[in-house]
């Protein structure tokens, strides 16, 4: 497995698998932000993408904006995390942080188990999203399990 800096020639595949993601435009903490706005690593397989990791650097703090993986259980998800951590040590950041919703208990397993604890919680969050994607904000999603998406957690990590 090959983890790359994103090209413009790998936006096109970003997009066609960014519904992993939410979409093109995500938003976390308030904050609506566009995948191309932002730097993005490529994972590779065999010489085909199969993931990315979408960055924003601000000041000493990384946020991890999105990260999806075309295939679970294979290591895709883990060297993207440590290649995005890396890029945010190479450019001086001491931190990073993501954001996940309530429901997504795979993702908030996975990034613990790597070293992010909860950080911050936002109830009610998901009203605010759907609205700043144009959404109904009263709309109930129904996500993984059965859960009602309702809020957002965030998770962070020490960079050393």
């Amino acid at each position: 497995m090959e983890i790359r800096s994103a090209t413009d020639d790998d936006w096109d595949w970003i997009h066609a698998n960014a519904d992993a993601v939410g979409g093109p435009q995500v938003v976390s903490n308030g904050v609506l932000h566009t995948l191309a706005d932002y730097p993005a690593l490529i994972a590779e397989v065999d010489g085909h993408p199969s993931g990315f990791a979408v960055y924003r650097v601000d000041g000493d703090t990384c946020e991890l904006v999105a990260i999806a993986a075309t295939e679970q259980w294979q290591g895709v998800g883990t060297a993207l995390l440590h290649g995005t951590e890396e890029a945010a040590r190479n450019v001086g950041c001491t931190r990073i942080w993501l954001a996940t919703t309530n429901d997504n208990m795979p993702a908030i397993r996975f990034y613990q188990r790597r070293g992010y604890s909860l950080s911050k919680f936002r109830s009610g969050a998901f009203s605010e999203v759907r609205a700043l994607k144009g959404l109904d904000p009263d709309e109930e999603i129904i996500g993984i399990d059965g859960i009602p998406i309702r809020d957002e957690l965030q998770l962070t990590k020490e960079l050393s």
